[in-house]
């Protein structure tokens, strides 16, 4: 049980580390990746969507990070 819960524990913080948002953006845009392809049938719109999305993700990201640099 011991080397499960390490594993679970390197699991979590290769994934999560310390941007927890990062890991929830990831989730958001899988999950709304897959409801478009899923409601639309069309890739198209995901193909264009889903760079944009994670670009605009890092880059509030890195917005929410500088603003709790500098307090």
């Amino acid at each position: 049980m011991k080397y499960v819960r390490a594993f679970f524990r390197f699991l979590f913080d290769f994934f999560v580390g310390d941007t927890p948002e990062l890991f929830v953006l990831g989730l958001a845009v899988l999950a709304i990746s897959g409801t478009l392809i899923h409601t639309l049938k069309s890739q198209a719109l995901v193909i264009v969507l889903l760079p944009l999305m994670v670009f605009l993700g890092v880059v509030g990201s890195v917005l929410l990070e500088r603003r709790r640099k500098h307090r």
